[in-house]
């Protein structure tokens, strides 16, 4: 089985992503804030991160580069709504 940790804090988009991925052969992690991400990144093996880049807590970004740091080798993909600015992404 996939397994996928969501971190959106957003309700209504964490639902839309729970009803899609629910009909495949993925197991749905969900969590709201970045402590609570590297956490769970860090106690649990994932085939791949869906990551907003703004939480209540810390930025996506910020994030990102602590689970790199932490060796997290997972696909990244980085989650972003509602913004005319665009984002800088590097590797």
């Amino acid at each position: 089985m996939n397994s996928i940790l969501l971190v959106e804090d957003d309700p209504e988009i964490t639902k839309l992503l729970n009803l899609y991925f629910d009909s495949g052969p993925y197991q749905l992690t969900c969590c709201s804030s970045g402590k609570e991400a590297i956490e769970k990144a860090a106690s649990k093996e994932f085939n791949l991160i869906l990551l907003d880049i703004t939480l209540p807590d810390t930025s996506g970004m910020e994030i990102c580069k602590n689970l790199r740091q932490q060796a997290v080798q997972a696909p990244i993909v980085m989650l972003k709504c509602h913004s005319d600015k665009p984002i800088k992404c590097w590797r």
